[in-house]
């Protein structure tokens, strides 16, 4: 089962919640004129703060849905493979409850097409823990399930972290795209 078959199932078979979208909005602060993206955006529960919003989504069934439903700018696809984005640029980008969901052997080409995206602010939220939730087939849906200080660690490779919070199992991070270095010739 490939990953869209695998969340569109969820979201439309079962009421699969969002996590805390808001907790990184709360911890780090945010202007409702930002202009957003969301990665990872499931329901897309913050189109309903931010008046420019894109969501993206594994989903094919949840980027239908938020078409239909909810305001803002919806694509489909994979988060190691960002191009419908790459024309556009973000105040903020909203990373919530979603890397844990990445394989481990996908991180790395994830990190890096994150850091690809233009944007002044990154926010992560990620769970350190095992999903309570499994997919049809009894299988748990944190792939990744790393400690506090592995994710800085991975988060690194593209990102310079400036604030971090722990609240309960979830990591909550600011950061900003690591500045690219310049080569001498």
């Amino acid at each position: 089962m490939d990953e869209d078959e695998r969340y569109s199932h969820l979201y439309e078979h079962r009421d699969y919640p969002p996590g805390d979208v808001y907790a990184v909005l709360h911890a780090f602060g945010f202007d409702h004129k930002q202009r957003v993206l969301d990665l990872g955006c499931g329901r897309a529960a913050l189109s309903k703060v931010f008046p420019s919003y894109t969501g993206v989504d594994v989903s094919s069934y949840a980027v239908m849905k938020n078409r239909t439903d909810r305001p803002g700018t919806y694509h489909h696809s994979s988060l190691d493979n960002l191009e419908c984005v790459s024309n556009c640029s973000f105040d903020l980008v909203i990373c919530s409850d979603v890397l844990e969901h990445i394989p481990p052997e996908r991180i790395a080409a994830v990190i890096e097409s994150i850091a690809s995206v233009q944007a002044t602010v990154f926010y992560f939220n990620i769970c350190c823990r095992k999903s309570h939730w499994k997919d049809r087939h009894g299988n748990g849906l944190h792939a990744s399930i790393m400690s506090h200080d592995e994710w800085c660690s991975v988060l690194l490779n593209g990102f310079e972290i400036h604030e971090t919070l722990v609240k309960g199992s979830n990591l909550l991070l600011r950061a900003a795209r690591r500045a690219e270095e310049s080569s001498i010739a």
